[in-house]
């Protein structure tokens, strides 16, 4: 019973996921950079060139390292234009949920975000905040970021959560 009810958790985050980033696709505007500094505007909030930066520079890092690319060649550039979009797309789809999320009222404390960061701790790092801050360093990532991470992460699950929820409660499962 609670693997099919993973299943159908799965299958709707998957499906949820998809028909929101055709929604922000949909609504995306493309704006140039000539002198500006924003990438798009979803939904009437601007993504911002910093912002595009704060996720792609890791980003980019992370392709380099696993494939052995050089950015400076032609097929380098095609990548770096395909991991761009990626990226472009993965905030389309974050800001998307997370204006969702505001207008259901869906909050997340920093307290849950501190909770999260100590379960981490814990778990990955027996509670050792040097080993933490240079896997933090490794990884292109301040406590800042991380800290904005698990507040968007939480929020899109309990956003998930309370659709499933109530599109579960229109399904006649059988028993």
């Amino acid at each position: 019973m609670e693997e099919n009810n993973k299943f159908y958790t799965n299958l709707f985050l998957g499906s949820g996921i998809a028909l929101f980033a055709c929604f922000a696709t949909y609504q995306l505007t493309y704006t140039m950079l000539d002198g500006k500094n924003y990438v798009a505007t979803i939904g009437g909030k601007t993504l911002s060139v910093a912002e595009l930066n704060e996720k792609l520079i890791p980003m980019k890092k992370q392709y380099a390292a696993q494939t052995q690319v050089n950015f400076k060649t032609e097929n380098g550039q095609k990548a770096f234009s395909e991991v761009k979009k990626q990226v472009i797309e993965e905030i389309i789809i974050t800001k998307s949920l997370i204006e969702k999320a505001e207008q259901e009222k869906i909050v997340v404390t920093d307290e849950i975000v501190t909770q999260e960061i100590n379960k981490i701790k814990a778990q990955n790092f027996k509670n050792n905040d040097e080993a933490f801050r240079k896997a933090l360093q490794k990884n292109n990532v301040t406590e800042i970021g991380l800290r904005k991470l698990i507040k968007e992460r939480q929020i899109l699950q309990k956003l998930l959560d309370k659709l499933f929820e109530e599109k579960k409660s229109n399904w006649n499962l059988q028993r």
